[in-house]
């Protein structure tokens, strides 16, 4: 999907990326110290094919904070079901923002803020500069949707599906206005969030089409316009309703104080990442990179035939008669995941 480069904003929820990466890359995977790199080497490889598939004008990546944020102030056990990241993983963190300042790109966090309060609020400033305005926020996180609107998409790039509106209500039932209602109501075991005990995802999406939100369902019930097992369930857990309100709501109200030229981009090879790439051991990406690099600064180079467009039958017929006398021939490939047995051509 192609969307207008001089008014739309890209905002990568770094932290998805770190740990998809993860798991999805060989955890054997290190460098000549021995040190690994599987999440690196990921977040450097979904970086490079986000840029090379979109070639944002304005980009940026958020950072969780390592502080706590208000959440945990008013309820303790948020995200207390969390197990520590595991040991291989957290020397790459380092590493992993050493990569994003290589690659010159605007990044942003803030000590006792969250990542996605960061992109809440980075949304609706760059939304006010002009109705033009567009952002992507690359993520999967369900919180996120309640940013959707017609001017705001959710990009999961490990299944390449855009989440508009249209997309939101499909999936869930209810409109991206509503999704904290509905989260309200089911919970979210991922934060440990606990919602409301006994209503489900059926009966979340058919209370909120029939009163509209949270609020109002909660005056429903006091006024016994809610039957049954479900309006008991309400009564009993108001305060874990009106709990998991403050919880999952985005606070937008704070400015990120940044000037948006900040987030103007464009990619190149600099020093210190060709640098920290020989460090890492990313040969096979440091050679993709550097004739690229020069190509595009006009560089005469001494080797032939680095690139070529293959543009007439002929010249491919000539192409494969060449590769056949080879015997044998490597290609690279765009695909929809880094796990080869998930991968797409």
């Amino acid at each position: 999907m192609r969307f207008d480069p001089e008014h739309t904003l890209y905002l990568i929820d770094i932290s998805s990326f770190i740990y998809r990466a993860y798991y999805a890359i060989n955890r054997n995977l290190k460098n000549r110290k021995g040190e690994p790199t599987n999440a690196a080497y990921g977040v450097t490889t979904m970086l490079l094919k986000l840029i090379n598939e979109v070639n944002p004008k304005y980009f940026g990546i958020v950072y969780d904070s390592k502080e706590p944020s208000f959440r945990k102030k008013i309820y303790n056990d948020y995200k207390a079901n969390r197990s520590a990241p595991p040991e291989d993983l957290i020397p790459q963190f380092d590493k992993i923002e050493a990569i994003v300042k290589a690659f010159d790109v605007f990044s942003i966090k803030q000590g006792g803020t969250e990542a996605d309060d960061l992109i809440a609020s980075l949304t609706h400033e760059w939304q006010a500069k002009s109705p033009k305005n567009m952002v992507i926020i690359v993520s999967s996180d369900k919180d996120l949707m309640q940013l959707v609107n017609a001017n705001v998409q959710l990009w999961d790039t490990l299944k390449d599906k855009f989440f508009g509106p249209k997309e939101v209500n499909e999936k869930f039932g209810v409109l991206p206005s509503q999704i904290r209602d509905y989260l309200s109501l089911v919970g979210d075991s991922s934060d440990n969030i606990p919602g409301v005990s006994g209503i489900g995802q059926k009966t979340a999406v058919a209370l909120i089409q029939e009163f509209g939100s949270l609020k109002a369902i909660l005056e429903a019930s006091q006024k016994n316009k809610i039957t049954g097992k479900k309006a008991e369930n309400i009564k009993n857990h108001q305060q874990d309703a009106q709990l998991s309100y403050e919880l999952v709501g985005l606070r937008q109200e704070s400015s990120c104080a940044i000037s948006f030229e900040e987030l103007k981009y464009e990619f190149h090879l600099t020093d210190a990442c060709k640098q920290l790439f020989r460090e890492l051991d990313f040969s096979s990406l440091l050679k993709k990179l550097e004739p690229k690099e020069d190509v595009k600064k006009g560089v005469s180079l001494d080797q032939h035939d680095i690139f070529k467009t293959i543009q007439k039958e002929s010249e491919l017929n000539a192409l494969l008669e060449k590769l056949s006398q080879k015997g044998e021939f490597g290609f690279d490939l765009e695909t929809t995941s880094l796990n080869p047995r998930k991968a797409e051509i």
